[in-house]
């Protein structure tokens, strides 16, 4: 079944090529004047068949946005608030801004400042995405757009401070 010349001595067995049950297994062992002697019988069980993990959870969590900033025109640093769950339980939740992850964590909430004197007048997709330790996902998204005042290329504003002629 196996051999191993090179201490520690092991080997690997794939078990699935044995019908479940009772089996015994026994290590040999060889000096350089080839005598033998032997472990005795040890007896193992092979249980090849998947234990029933029980009814399969195939019900997405909920996530949601804390405060509804959808459609909202926004400057400054905005803090975005992500709420999940889920009837299992939660393995991930993720943020993204036009497709870049900017935050994850496995607790709701989720908090995330956003510091949108970073970013580009205009509109931005905010995702928010949850999945469960099975796998099921569920996702949330809304628009916003950025101000004049937040975005980087929005100028002064004409709120400098320059001499008049």
């Amino acid at each position: 079944m196996g051999e191993d010349t090179v201490a520690p001595y092991h080997f690997t067995w794939e078990s699935t090529q044995k019908a479940d049950g009772s089996v015994t297994l026994t290590a040999y062992a060889y000096d350089a004047a080839t005598n033998k002697g032997n472990s005795g019988p040890y007896p193992v069980l092979v249980d090849n068949i998947a234990d029933n993990p029980g009814p399969t959870d195939t019900t997405p969590p909920t996530v949601s946005f804390g405060g509804n900033l959808a459609g909202t025109v926004v400057s400054g640093t905005v803090k975005i608030t992500v709420n999940a769950a889920d009837n299992q339980q939660l393995s991930l939740i993720t943020l993204s801004i036009n497709g870049k992850v900017v935050a994850s964590t496995n607790i709701s909430p989720l908090s995330y400042s956003w510091n949108t004197r970073k970013a580009s007048v205009g509109s931005h997709t905010v995702t928010a995405v949850a999945t469960d330790v099975t796998g099921n996902t569920a996702q949330a998204q809304q628009i916003l757009t950025i101000d004049s005042g937040g975005g980087s290329g929005g100028g002064s504003g004409g709120k400098g401070k320059g001499k008049r002629k």
